[in-house]
C-alpha cells in the first residue's frame, strides 16, 4: 500500500491515491487538516488533483502498521508547511487513507509517534 501511494505521489495520480480513501459512514470524502487546528475538515476529492498538479511530493518517512494503524511523512505538498502525515487504518481487512495532517516538516516529525520505529522511506 505505502509502495503504491508513494509512487503515485511522485507520478501526480490523484485518482490512485483517492482510490485508497475509506468512504465510510458519513466521511464521503478526502480529511483533511493542519497540525493543530482541530478536527480538520472533509473535501471533495478532486482537491488532491490540484494539490498534486502544483506538488512534488515525496515520502520520507514511515511507520510500520501497529494495530491496524500506520503512518507516512511525505514532504513537496503546496499547504502551509509543506510536508504532511498520511494516516491509515484497515477498513475491512484492507488499509485505507483515514486522513491527512500538514504541517511544517519538524512538527510534523515529533507528530510521529508509534510503538514502531520510524524508518526512512526506501520506495
Amino acid at each position: 500500500m505505502v509502495r503504491s501511494l508513494c509512487a503515485a505521489f511522485a507520478r501526480k495520480d490523484p485518482a490512485s491515491v483517492t482510490r485508497d480513501l475509506p468512504y465510510y459512514q458519513y466521511n464521503s470524502g478526502l480529511r483533511y487538516g493542519m497540525l493543530g487546528d482541530g478536527e480538520g475538515q472533509t473535501g471533495d476529492p478532486s482537491l488532491m488533483a490540484t494539490w498534486l498538479a502544483h506538488s512534488s511530493v515525496r515520502c520520507a518517512l514511515q511507520s510500520s502498521g501497529s494495530h491496524g494503524h500506520g503512518t507516512v511523512l511525505a514532504t513537496g505538498w503546496p499547504l502551509r508547511g509543506g510536508s504532511a502525515l498520511i494516516e491509515f487504518d484497515t477498513y475491512a481487512g484492507r488499509w485505507k487513507i483515514n486522513d491527512f495532517t500538514f504541517g511544517p516538516y519538524g512538527a510534523l516529525y515529533r507528530a510521529l509517534q508509534t510503538a514502531r520505529p520510524i524508518v526512512r522511506y526506501a520506495g
